[in-house]
């Protein structure tokens, strides 16, 4: 197997060893952070690994044992990792939320397709991260799998055990996939089971792979979750206001890989506020990410290039119904639901795997007289070259509307380039979708360049990167170009170093902003800037990371920052009421986050950022905003925690508050208890909100 896998690395080709036969247990073990159960001495064992960062499939400088049995029931999964315990990185962390520490990460591709796997990591006490990876793109950290951990620290390092259940995964009967990865954070160091080659555009097709799986129960499953918000507000417009929105989610499992979900009434209350963004100045809407848990189950196969669905425009709905999951080659996703105020919205979604790691697609929505429909694709050439691409068409009020995307990828051990671009016609719409701009094209071409890494350096590696953009109207006008060359230095102990430089040419037109301008229809400027960043984490309990940028001749548009900052154009000054006159100013903007961990279970966070821009005409200040996070958790235990957490935003002078007690033992089981304070600093605090919730949910699975 070791040749083979050799002879691939050599040639920068996809490994096709025979798979790793997983052997069934008499008895499953106990999930205790013990490896002393009878199951695991006959278990297959998965070592020889290899450093991949940031030596080159060199001796790692850890060694690294991972077993793996399984049960007519679930895979069980047993990790012992050799660390000094000063130097480990191990918290008592929310789940999801232990990328910082040391870890061990499995892709488990259950479909055999290079093309999709779940991604389940573990701290070294057992803590949980799980989502989905689906080839050229980011893993998806959305997704909770039902499944059980526990960790242990040891003499010699950490051991985990771990059981995922077959009934939490859809899967195919046969071999799997299989990456096995650890970061050794203090080392900044990642080990693989399998070798990776540098430039290889695919991460799954050099996974190794698992088999032996006979008899394995796969009951139809029924899952269902109701839940309760009860909440009492107070308001200045309302003095009392007391609510109860009970709801019912259900899950009913009909093979291993197809699945129907169901919701009356959900119950869509977030726990957590969305982080604070900026929002003097801008232009276009604000992208937030989907939390509300029925739209992340299989949200992945619903996703394109061009957000063409974006799960966040169904705000509020009285019902909602979905069945995803794959026959064969082809993974499928029908959506439908009644949004708040009788609005109904479908969505239809297909993808046809093509080849060993290509796949073709066909997507459908449709709103209120809104319909749109189109076709994409990943087409992989050879294994360092990808295309792909997106086509649409939309039909509504504003007539008939197309959209595209395109993109060229080649990757290679020190050199990569992608060239893309995407556009959007004037009468496209989308309202199912996230679209900032319409009447546009777009193209770039980004080129990256990573050193050769020197792992017993001061400066291990580094990266320059260059991007040249140009975007222009249905017309042939052009309205915005840069050119945006970057560095980044990587030292030891976590620390890094980049420095941007951009120049800017940017277009804007009245009609673009909707309102008439004071003179001449349109304006330009060119604008440039230079940004410097830092970051480190040099020890456990410290991490720390600031943002400073400058820039000169950049757009006031002329909107004002209400209430504390009127509009001061020329135009604005002479005359309140006058029409938008936006000009050129200087800018900055700075971000910051420290976050420090003096015991394991307790993290505290402090993020910062300002952005101030001065007219260069008038010599005033157009905007100037602060915004200021301080958050606090203390874990008691893997499931209980308290947290607190405090926003202002200067602009509004809105200051909110949050305390919140939590119980989670798994995905779906959850109750809550929070305050929420919400008000204006204005001679004095005065409130405009407050809110005492409680929020329960509680999981019933039964096999059928």
């Amino acid at each position: 197997m070791r040749v083979n896998i050799l002879l691939a690395v050599l040639l920068g080709l996809p490994a096709a060893a025979a798979p790793v036969t997983v052997p069934r247990c008499d008895a499953p073990p106990s999930i205790d952070g013990d490896l002393s159960d009878a199951c695991w001495s006959a278990a297959a064992a998965l070592d020889g690994f290899v450093q991949t960062r940031p030596g080159d499939n060199t001796k790692p400088s850890r060694e690294t044992r991972v077993l793996l049995a399984y049960d007519a029931r679930a895979l069980y999964i047993g990790v012992r990792a050799y660390e000094s315990p000063a130097l480990l990185r191990a918290t008592m962390a929310r789940r999801d939320d232990v990328l910082a520490d040391d870890y061990v990460q499995f892709h488990l591709d259950t479909f055999d397709d290079r093309r999709r796997a779940y991604v389940v990591l573990f701290n070294p006490l057992g803590i949980q991260q799980d989502g989905v990876h689906v080839e050229g793109r980011d893993v998806d950290y959305s997704v909770d799998l039902l499944m059980t951990s526990k960790g242990a620290l040891t003499p010699d390092g950490y051991v985990v055990e771990a059981e995922i259940p077959f009934s939490s995964l859809r899967y195919r009967a046969g071999p799997w996939g299989v990456h096995v990865q650890r970061r050794i954070q203090h080392l900044d160091e990642d080990v693989s089971w399998m070798p990776l080659v540098r430039g290889n555009a695919a991460l799954l097709a050099q996974a190794g792979r698992i088999g032996g799986f006979q008899d394995v129960d796969a009951p139809r499953s029924l899952e269902v979750i109701p839940s309760v918000t009860l909440a009492d507000t107070v308001s200045r417009i309302d003095p009392g206001r007391r609510d109860s929105d009970p709801g019912v989610t259900m899950k009913l499992a009909l093979t291993p890989d197809v699945a129907l979900d169901a919701t009356v009434n959900p119950d869509f209350a977030q726990i957590e506020a969305d982080q604070l963004v900026t929002t003097a100045n801008q232009r276009f809407p604000i992208f937030f990410e989907e939390k509300r848990p029925f739209f992340l189950e299989g949200s992945d196969v619903f996703q394109t290039p061009l957000r063409a669905f974006h799960s966040r425009t169904i705000v509020d709905p009285d019902y909602a119904a979905k069945a995803s999951g794959r026959h064969g080659r082809t993974g499928f996703g029908v959506l439908v639901a009644r949004d708040r105020g009788g609005a109904g919205a479908g969505v239809l979604r297909m993808r046809r795997d093509v080849g060993t790691e290509s796949f073709l697609g066909v997507l459908a929505t449709t709103r209120e007289g809104n319909h749109l429909g189109g076709v994409d694709g990943r087409l992989t050439l050879d294994p360092r070259t990808v295309v792909s691409f997106q086509l649409l068409g939309t039909s509504s009020d504003r007539g008939k509307g197309f959209g595209f995307f395109a993109e060229w990828k080649r990757t290679g051990r020190h050199l990569n380039v992608i060239v893309s671009g995407e556009g959007r016609t004037p009468g496209y719409r989308a309202d199912l979708g996230f679209t900032t701009q319409t009447d546009t094209n777009r193209w770039s071409v980004v080129t990256v360049y990573n050193s050769e890494p020197r792992p017993d350096a001061r400066l291990i590696s580094w990266t320059f990167t260059h991007t040249a953009f140009a975007q222009w109207d249905w017309d042939g006008r052009i309205k915005y170009a840069y050119l945006y060359p970057r560095v980044r230095l990587n030292f030891r102990r976590q620390t890094y170093a980049m420095v941007y430089l951009y120049s800017d040419y940017l277009r804007v037109f009245e009609e673009e902003l909707g309102r008439a301008f004071y003179g001449d229809p349109e304006r330009s400027t060119v604008y440039k800037g230079a940004v410097l960043e830092l970051g480190t984490n040099p020890l456990k309990e410290l991490s720390a990371s600031l943002i400073l940028g400058r820039e000169w001749d950049n757009f006031d548009y002329d909107f004002g920052a209400p209430p504390r900052y009127r509009r001061v154009s020329p135009a604005a000054l002479a005359d309140p009421g006058a029409p938008l006159d936006p000009g050129p100013g200087r800018g900055l903007s700075i971000t910051g986050r420290l976050e420090v961990q003096p015991v394991s279970a307790l993290r505290v966070t402090l993020d910062y950022s300002r952005n101030r821009l001065v007219r260069d005409d008038t010599g005033l200040v157009a905007f100037d905003e602060s915004l200021y996070s301080l958050q606090a958790t203390h874990f008691f235990t893997a499931a209980w925690f308290v947290r607190g957490r405090a926003d202002y935003e200067s602009l509004p002078s809105n200051v909110r508050a949050q305390l919140l007690l939590g119980w989670s033992p798994h995905p779906g089981t959850a109750v809550y208890a929070g305050y929420t304070d919400d008000l204006t600093r204005n001679d004095g605090l005065q409130r405009n909100h407050r809110t005492v919730f409680v929020k329960l949910s509680y999981l019933v699975k039964r096999s059928l």
